[in-house]
């Protein structure tokens, strides 16, 4: 089951909603909530849900045996055994292959690489939530969970646990029994459902499939058709998942969740560093508090600093996944990091804004040329075709995206934008927002907007066979 089903949107989320606020105290709301994420996660197979339950339990068990060692040796090595389970499972069902693989070429070993078993849906993601709680209960910063099916709740809550966003479990504890239902939340979180389930479906998989043709061309693409493919490729990603954490943070605020932001107009940085304050937050957030600065951040010297860099990096692009490609990518983005550390930003803020831009633009299209490619053969090939502007060849554009699509990739280009936020400070500059009559009407056509937004969204999501979202994957 996705969000993008049917019998999630027609079936399973309108009973959500309705048992969920008929249901009183929040107490019988939490078991609610965790008896559907279960019913959710099962429908990707039940072994995959036993699988993560018992993950969960033996984090359960493994923060009590934190909490109650005498020493913080102790405690210590609790934690990682802890780790070791989380990310040890990561490793069976995600990593395995890829290692026996590399093992085999470096030391010409005959280690099975075919992969035996399925990995479980949004296992990188639980393993990483599950992570949070046991360090922070090692670093005293939260309080042990004394209830299972809380943890299990943590885990697993149906809108997060696919594909994020990674929301420490300081951030949730304190919601399990602290929040409260409001009309205003639950108008705010479905639109942005709705916002979000229509990225995905007319925006991300419109320009999924130009990206798909043009990446099939491989070398033979023209230059023009090479740059068309990875600039859609681009902004479905981003649509996928913003549109993806959209949903996801929707669902979480129609049943009282406040969790932070996960994506904030990355393509408008201006250098590297800034797109990934910008980029899956979630995961930069993990990244900087569990491994960065427990490293020693800049603390410990210019070359220590850059070696904690390109660890973060390595892992980052680790995480998305068991390829060669993923680790060039995340080292990519490392390398420039470390060059703006190094003083390339400051030159970089010499300039004229949109070089800072267009500087960052090129190195996030070049890093997701990599990204995409199976292997880094494929993508050098992609290169070729992108810097081969003596075959630029505009006319096979024309055979590669019709009109429909061309709206569509005009449309994502300018929304990729802050152009809603902009239009809401320039109305309340004007304090046309305060105007009884015009802040009426403007919320009423924005309600119409986003119910006729709904229906041609479902119909197109009826209509169509759409591909998953990219980072379940992941």
């Amino acid at each position: 089951m996705t969000f993008t089903s049917s019998i999630f949107l027609f079936i399973f989320f309108p009973f959500a909603i309705i048992s969920y606020l008929l249901l009183p105290g929040l107490k019988y709301k939490n078991s609610l909530l965790l008896g559907l994420s279960i019913i959710f996660y099962a429908f990707s197979g039940i072994q995959f849900a036993i699988v993560l339950i018992c993950l969960v339990y033996a984090n359960y068990l493994i923060g009590f045996a934190i909490k109650f060692q005498k020493t913080k040796k102790g405690s210590g090595l609790v934690l990682t055994l802890g780790l070791c389970i989380n990310f040890g499972s990561l490793f069976f069902y995600k990593y395995l292959p890829f290692a026996a693989s590399n093992i085999n070429a470096l030391f010409h070993l005959n280690l099975p690489e075919q992969q035996s078993f399925i990995m479980p849906l949004g296992l990188s993601f639980a393993a990483f939530k599950l992570a949070t709680y046991l360090i922070d209960l090692f670093r005293g910063k939260a309080a042990i969970q004394q209830h299972f099916s809380l943890l299990l709740l943590y885990s697993m809550l149906f809108s997060t646990v696919i594909s994020g966003p990674i929301v420490p479990y300081s951030d949730m504890v304190s919601q399990f029994e602290g929040r409260k239902i409001r009309s205003k939340q639950m108008y705010h979180g479905t639109k942005r459902f709705i916002f979000g389930f229509a990225k995905k479906i007319l925006i991300a998989s419109s320009l999924g499939e130009v990206a798909d043709r043009a990446f099939g061309g491989g070398a033979a693409a023209s230059c023009a058709v090479a740059w068309l493919g990875i600039l859609c490729y681009s902004l479905q990603l981003y649509y996928d998942f913003s549109g993806y954490s959209d949903m996801a943070l929707g669902i979480s605020e129609i049943f009282g969740f406040q969790f932070k932001e996960n994506f904030n107009y990355p393509y408008i940085s201006k250098s590297i560093q800034e797109f990934w304050r910008r980029w899956h937050i979630s995961l930069s957030d993990w990244f900087r508090n569990y491994l960065y600065i427990p490293l020693g951040g800049n603390r410990s010297g210019t070359l220590r600093t850059y070696r904690n860099l390109l660890t973060v990096f390595f892992a980052t692009g680790l995480w998305h996944g068991a390829s060669w490609t993923f680790i060039f990518w995340g080292l990519f983005h490392g390398f420039f990091i470390i060059l703006e550390k190094a003083g390339l930003k400051k030159v970089l803020e010499k300039l004229p804004g949109w070089i800072q831009h267009f500087y960052a633009i090129m190195l996030i299209l070049i890093g997701w040329t990599i990204f995409r490619s199976e292997t880094m053969s494929e993508a050098l090939q992609y290169y070729s075709s992108l810097f081969s502007f003596s075959a630029m060849n505009p006319a096979q554009v024309l055979l590669l995206i019709d009109r429909y699509s061309l709206f569509i990739l005009i449309i994502a280009v300018l929304f990729s934008a802050p152009i809603y936020p902009w239009i809401k400070r320039i109305l309340a500059d004007n304090q046309l927002l305060k105007n009884p009559v015009f802040g009426k009407t403007i919320t009423i056509l924005a309600d119409f907007f986003t119910i006729i937004l709904l229906i041609f969204t479902i119909s197109c999501a009826i209509a169509g066979d759409f591909q998953p979202f990219i980072y379940g994957k992941f």
